[in-house]
């Protein structure tokens, strides 16, 4: 059967960058779906923010036919005397078939009537004609928009579609759009021109100035990005800036800008955050100093941005936008500091935390009064704790954070150092707001981890008891992130609490599967099922156990190991005695070498557990595998002398609970 390259392309209007990477992947996981039944090699996508493009290759012309019998009633009640009966008539209209269609075959009971059917020699045009709407249309997007006369709706207005198989053009429409054969390049730089296939495709874009390659594009933004910042002797840090910058462009090209010198008077934190976040440029710092610089790079998408006189253009409207914002910064500053930071807090009093919940000072309040309970938890100042509980709030009221929301903290932090608090109540109040995401960075004193976990305690606590806790996927009050939050404070800090110490009912629930979704992502789902069968709710420990496994399994003789403890898990799955008297007669010397080896193992194993030694606990327990196997090799365990098998099954369960410690075996399959 023959095979060819199936090629889609979908142009739009400009998309946010989010959705530039994703729409081309879900593009390619409907088209994939769509010939589920038809062979096909690799895909491979190409994604721009205005047009996202699906090559699947060797794709054959025709899903494969198979035949088949499909066999109905019993020939002597389908055909009487050689006339078809309404048994036979039925089944064959059942099927679309004439009944002079149906033949007789042996069953297992006896002759019964059948037909010949085949299956499959789907038409792969045909399916791309019938599907490629759907195909894109079903992109889910967080958000979508209709435009003009039409009823589809997508995530900005779709304006081209191209569909060849191989060198065919196959004629499709989408909502009222008609396929065709052409595309053009930037919109500042735009030739039509017939598409013959991807690769052809891709090197008339590039000579139209669109790098449709998103990989090679973000190599393109890194190597101008590091060339030119090196010329400036400067130094780029906000690199994660990048991956959206690179779906920003279709043809990039870098440009040096710069704002007055005055303005590195303010906050460097709010002049990098303004910077990224507003203008979605890249802020440099001297190579001599890592101080923050007033000149910043811009990755524009104009194709002629290496002429200066438009590179110029470009670097004055970076200029004034960013100047006009920095000086508006400077005089809400100023204005902010006319205050001190408790006064600014007087508002809060008036501002609503969450629906039936009271204001963000009745917030403040319960802070207040858990910091002492909590600061000794983690090792903190109890007075310093309050102290930063009670303005950690105050700087939401500034017209600094009014404006720039992502500064909430920081002002805070700056705003207490001018009146003189605590350099630690200072850092608290910015580093409560810590760890934002999975690999963000954490408080660095023990007061601004206690203040952060409190923060996020107190409102799942009341958020909970006013029944507000999350619905499905909807999460409005980020109190998924807080339960994280408080399983990272603890094992960033390797606080050896249990949460079912402090919490109970939905709210425990609640946690616990926060907790469960956080090791299954770090360990694997498998491993991290097997050691929470030991039934313990402490992150440090579990985190300490999992890592021990995941070192053990790592080992050359892991397999047989496993399958030992496996067996003695199964064998005394239904056994619940563990007594080992001292004065115990063993019949064998495999039981007497294992019943002594485990007794030194079994106390080793308890003390290094209190010392939180994990891995070395496990080593010792693995040790014991040697006399397990003798044992094995030795005796039968379910002996037919009921005293026997009691004590070598209490035996091999008192061994088996010291393995639950750290994992079930009998869940781990690799």
């Amino acid at each position: 059967m023959s095979t060819q390259d199936l090629f889609v392309i979908v142009g739009c209007e400009e998309l946010p960058a989010r959705y530039v990477e994703y729409s081309a992947k879900q593009l390619e996981q409907n088209l994939l779906k769509l010939l589920k039944n038809i062979s096909h090699g690799p895909a491979k996508i190409f994604a721009t923010p205005r047009r996202i493009a699906v090559l699947i290759s060797d794709v054959a012309s025709h899903s494969p036919t198979q035949e088949s019998l499909v066999t109905g009633p019993p020939a002597d009640r389908a055909f009487v005397d050689g006339e078809p009966t309404k048994a036979a008539l039925g089944f064959a209209r059942g099927k679309g078939v004439d009944v002079s269609a149906l033949q007789i075959v042996d069953g297992p009971r006896g002759p019964v009537v059948a037909l010949s059917v085949t299956t499959g020699g789907e038409s792969t045009v045909e399916l791309v004609q019938q599907g490629i709407e759907d195909a894109v249309l079903k992109i889910d997007f967080e958000k979508s928009m209709r435009w003009g006369s039409g009823n589809i709706s997508w995530a900005r207005p779709l304006h081209k579609l191209i569909v060849l198989f191989g060198t065919e053009h196959i004629s499709c429409t989408l909502g009222n759009i008609q396929s065709s054969t052409q595309d053009e390049g930037h919109r500042l730089f735009s030739t039509p021109f017939e598409i013959q296939n991807a690769q052809q495709w891709a090197h008339s874009m590039l000579e139209n100035r669109v790098y449709v390659d998103r990989e090679q594009r973000r190599q393109v933004c890194h190597e101008q990005l590091t060339s030119l910042s090196n010329k400036l002797g400067a130094t780029i840090k906000d690199w994660d800036l990048l991956q959206e910058v690179v779906d920003l462009v279709e043809y990039p090209m870098t440009i040096r800008c710069k704002f007055p010198d005055d303005l590195l008077e303010l906050p460097p934190r709010l002049l990098v955050e303004a910077m990224k976040l507003h203008q979605r440029v890249f802020p440099l710092y001297n190579q001599s100093d890592d101080q923050l610089r007033s000149d910043f790079l811009v990755v524009t998408n104009h194709p002629f941005a290496d002429q200066e006189d438009v590179a110029a253009t470009i670097a004055e409207g970076n200029k004034r936008v960013l100047t006009a914002r920095f000086y508006d910064a400077k005089f809400f500053f100023a204005e902010d500091r006319k205050k001190n930071l408790e006064d600014h807090g007087a508002k809060l009093s008036s501002m609503r935390w969450v629906r039936n919940g009271g204001t963000v000072a009745e917030k403040v309040t319960r802070l207040e009064s858990m910091s002492e309970t909590w600061a000794t938890t983690f090792e903190a100042d109890p007075n310093l704790v309050k102290r930063a509980a009670a303005l950690c709030k105050n700087d939401l009221t500034t017209q600094m954070v009014y404006e720039f929301t992502d500064l909430q903290g920081h002002v805070g932090k700056l705003l207490a150092g001018f009146d003189g608090e605590d350099s630690k109540v200072c850092l608290a109040i910015e580093e409560h707001y810590l760890p934002k995401g999975a690999d963000n960075e954490y408080p660095t004193t023990p007061e601004g981890t206690t203040l952060a976990f409190i923060d996020r305690l107190d409102s799942l606590q009341q958020c909970f008891a006013l029944g507000l806790q999350p619905k499905g996927s909807s999460d409005p009050l980020g109190l998924r992130r807080a339960a994280n939050g408080l399983v990272q404070l603890l094992l960033h800090t390797d606080t050896p609490m249990s949460f079912s110490s402090f919490l109970d009912g939905d709210l425990l629930d609640f946690v616990l599967a926060r907790m469960k979704s956080y090791f299954q992502d770090a360990f694997g789902g498998e491993l991290a099922a097997a050691v929470f069968a030991s039934e313990l709710d402490c992150p440090v420990s579990l985190n300490g156990r999992m890592k021990a496994m995941e070192a053990l399994s790592q080992s050359e003789n892991f397999t047989s190991m496993r399958a030992t403890f496996k067996r003695v898990m199964g064998l005394t799955k239904d056994h619940t005695d563990t007594t080992l008297g001292e004065d115990i007669q063993w019949t064998v010397e495999a039981e007497q070498q294992l019943a002594n080896a485990f007794i030194d193992v079994h106390r080793e194993v308890n003390n290094l557990l209190s010392k939180q030694e994990y891995d070395q606990a496990l080593q010792q327990l693995a040790t014991l595998q040697a006399p397990i196997d003798t044992l094995f090799d030795s005796v039968m365990v379910m002996d037919e002398d009921l005293n026997v098998r009691h004590k070598r099954l209490s035996l091999l369960k008192a061994i088996a609970n010291d393995f639950r410690q750290f994992a079930d075996f009998t869940i781990l399959s690799t």
